[in-house]
């Protein structure tokens, strides 16, 4: 497996998410995600997104959704994406959506990438060797973390450390606030969560 051009690859997938509250109560959030499709359909975690219960907490235009560069990790492009909460699974498994239906543009009429447009998106279909995961495997986690100021997409490796009764996986790898909604994959490519 060439490292380089995987982490390259995989790198222009994951996304910084920035999503401003409309409600008093509820607080500006952001994370990460990882683009699905080539028409911009995103996996995040639904804590990401303010919400309650199945009403978005988020202004009409949505969340900002920004692109990596993925030799330096510094955001390059900027777009709106409309926030999708689904019903019971959102709430359950903490997992949501964000669809890119626009690029932003500033107030000096700048636009910040192009759209309609293919995005890169994660593909693991013919990367993964197998259907589980072993204690001591290897593990990369991308996404915006704020040891790195939450804006700068940072890539950390470790070991699978531990599992839980519930499910989780414990890792070595350095995660902060800001990895939610991430991607944490093998030394293939091939998605572990």
């Amino acid at each position: 497996v060439d490292r380089d051009k995987l982490h390259d690859e995989i790198a222009k997938t994951v996304v910084n998410i920035y999503c401003e509250s409309a409600s008093y109560y509820e607080e500006d959030s952001g994370g990460s995600g990882t683009i699905f499709s080539p028409e911009g359909l995103i996996l995040t975690n639904a804590h990401v997104i303010p919400h309650s219960g199945l009403d978005l907490l988020t202004y009409d235009e949505g969340c900002m959704i920004s692109l990596p560069d993925p030799d330096t990790g510094f955001l390059e492009e900027i777009y709106w994406a409309d926030p999708i909460i689904l019903p019971e699974i959102s709430d359950e498994y903490d997992l949501a959506f964000l669809e890119i239906y626009d690029v932003y543009i500033d107030e000096e009429g700048y636009a910040y990438g192009e759209y309609p447009q293919e995005f890169p998106f994660f593909d693991d279909s013919e990367r993964c060797e197998s259907t589980y995961i072993e204690l001591g495997e290897k593990v990369t986690a991308l996404g915006y973390p704020m040891m790195s100021g939450g804006y700068n997409l940072t890539i950390t490796e470790g070991i699978v450390s531990s599992y839980s009764d519930e499910g989780y996986v414990f890792t070595s790898a350095k995660i902060d606030s800001g990895n939610s909604g991430g991607l944490a994959i093998d030394e293939y490519g091939c998605m572990l969560g």
